[in-house]
């Protein structure tokens, strides 16, 4: 139970940290205010929302139950690392391969983004470092 709630406030964290930098790249890509303002309030938080909270959280609960699991095996909890390492594998597997056959995908669009290897494990590694952190923590109490 303590990985799902860790996962669950990861997922939190990591999709405000998403829209953060999504924001800066598109003040930076467009440099107009006026249109950041807009994706930032408008089109952003639709696609955080119907695309990436679905996947973040399979992604975020798979990863705080195999941290429970492997805390278990263990007798103490285990933290970031190992949490950043199971989010990696398991942001590439949906990020990369499923969410593009999904939700299908053309050049440049948000679902190609999210799909680049690269980005895909950036985000596994913040989340699943967020997670082993934040079930370290309750772990402890």
């Amino acid at each position: 139970m303590i990985g799902v709630a860790a996962g669950l406030l990861a997922t939190l964290v990591s999709l405000f940290l998403s829209w953060v930098v999504g924001v800066v790249v598109t003040l930076v890509t467009v440099d107009e205010l006026a249109a950041s303002a807009l994706v930032a309030l408008t089109v952003l938080p639709i696609m955080l929302l119907f695309v990436l909270l679905p996947l973040s959280l399979a992604i975020a609960f798979g990863t705080g139950v195999v941290l429970a699991m492997v805390s278990y095996l263990r007798q103490r909890p285990v933290g970031a690392v190992i949490g950043a390492l199971v989010a990696l594998v398991l942001a590439e597997l949906f990020l990369s391969l499923i969410a593009p056959q999904v939700f299908g995908t053309s050049d440049r669009d948000f679902t190609d983004i999210i799909g680049n290897p690269l980005l895909s494990a950036s985000y596994g590694i913040v989340l699943g470092g967020l997670t082993g952190f934040a079930f370290r923590r309750l772990a402890q109490r």
